[in-house]
């Protein structure tokens, strides 16, 4: 791969990650990170990839800088949104609107804003 260029490191990472390696996975995107930091594809899977090992910290840092891209906000918003949502619902509801309203159909999105929204107490249409 060209040290100098980002996707094939994505790229990489979502194949090993396919294969179940997460540690490979890793490496390849702190070195995408390395290149462009702010990239919201390699912070979306960054992300995603805190949140699966269990690190929900650095996973909200990583998914905050990835919801700030059309590309990636709806699943962004939705992921944060399953990480906040049991300590602050009501942030929750909001991520969840944020993410139907680039894509009104998802009904996991849909589903998640309903259970989140009963969890804030607001029994009515979202």
């Amino acid at each position: 791969m060209r040290p100098d260029a980002m996707m094939p490191y994505v790229n990489a990472s979502i194949v090993s990650l396919q294969l179940g390696d997460s540690d490979k996975a890793f490496r390849y995107l702190k070195a995408a990170y390395r290149l462009e930091p702010n990239n919201a594809a390699v912070n979306m899977n960054l992300g995603l990839l805190f949140a699966e090992r269990g690190d929900l910290v650095k996973a909200e840092d990583y998914l905050r800088v990835a919801l700030e891209n059309e590309s990636t906000m709806p699943q962004a918003a939705y992921n944060l949104a399953v990480i906040v949502g049991e300590e602050n619902p009501e942030q929750a509801v909001a991520l969840c609107r944020r993410a139907l309203q680039v894509e009104p159909g998802n009904g996991k999105y849909q589903q998640a804003l309903m259970y989140y929204m009963g969890k804030n107490g607001q029994h009515h249409d979202p």
